[in-house]
């Protein structure tokens, strides 16, 4: 198979025209196609997608539309779409952990070639440890990152011939704190952004502080005895209207976004992502 692309690491400075409606699109569109580039080889080969919940779903979506275009062109199947927990607590956590690993032992047979898709690759550590999971079920897997924090000659050994990216950088941690983009609010993503905005922190810096607080109030809880046992929370996704809906492991709880201007501005980034779907394909 190919190995990591070696595809060009900053986006275009070129001023782009494309009429797009949400400010972020732009700077997405640019790091897609290099994305997008680098996969172009193996496009269609991929059966299903397993998308980093919950940063990772507007790249997830833009991925399974160009890659069904590609299909539907050689009369494949429509790719399967599923949003699963592969962040830090997915090792962490030993529960998380067991709905993982259980999850992706149910449903090996059927993933077929997958395509891992993630907004950030920043250590390495958590996607390697679902690396190893699908290594473990013998699944035949890329993955997908619109960032890498770092070359992938210093991820993990397991990683480095796997990753696709479309930048290295940090651009993905801007989609963490911004529920107007995927389409709900995860535990701290609020918390995370008011930080941001208030003290001048980093996206990534403010993320490392919420979770941190959050961590320390619930080992405060846990001694307690006040800590409830985890409630499952899982995430309904749809891969084809012919498709069985499936329960898929989620990280954090999450809502729908609730403000009428985040219904709005994510209804504009929902419209933007057609048209990048429609223009990236059209590249190929």
């Amino acid at each position: 198979m190919e190995t990591a692309s070696t595809i060009e690491n900053q986006p275009s400075s070129k001023n782009i025209k494309e009429d797009f409606e949400h400010p972020i699109s732009r700077e997405i569109f640019e790091i897609m196609k290099n994305l997008v580039r680098g996969l172009k080889g193996n496009l269609s080969s991929y059966e299903t997608i397993l998308s980093d919940d919950a940063g990772a779903r507007p790249i997830a979506l833009i991925l399974r539309n160009v890659i069904n275009t590609k299909r539907r062109a050689q009369e494949k199947s429509e790719i399967m779409i599923r949003h699963i927990a592969s962040g830090r607590k997915s090792f962490e956590d030993p529960e998380i952990n067991e709905d993982l690993s259980t999850f992706i032992g149910k449903n090996s047979d059927s993933f077929g070639k997958t395509l891992v898709v993630t907004e950030l690759i920043s250590s390495g550590k958590s996607m390697a440890h679902l690396a190893q999971l699908l290594k473990n079920h013998q699944i035949d897997f890329d993955i997908a990152a619109l960032s890498t924090a770092r070359e992938p000659s210093r991820l993990p050994p397991i990683l480095r011939d796997k990753v696709y990216y479309g930048e290295i950088g940090e651009f993905g941690y801007d989609l963490y704190s911004r529920p107007e983009i995927i389409g709900v609010t995860k535990y701290g993503m609020t918390e995370a952004r008011d930080l941001s905005e208030k003290s001048g922190l980093s996206s990534r810096a403010s993320a490392a502080v919420v979770q941190e607080k959050s961590t320390v109030i619930k080992e405060k809880l846990r001694k307690t005895g006040k800590l409830l046992k985890r409630q499952k929370s899982n995430i309904y996704t749809k891969p084809h209207p012919e498709q069985k809906q499936e329960r898929t492991p989620l990280a954090h709880p999450s809502i729908l976004v609730s403000s009428k201007k985040e219904r709005e501005s994510f209804l504009s980034f929902r419209r933007d992502i057609n048209k990048m779907s429609e223009k990236l394909s059209e590249s190929l």
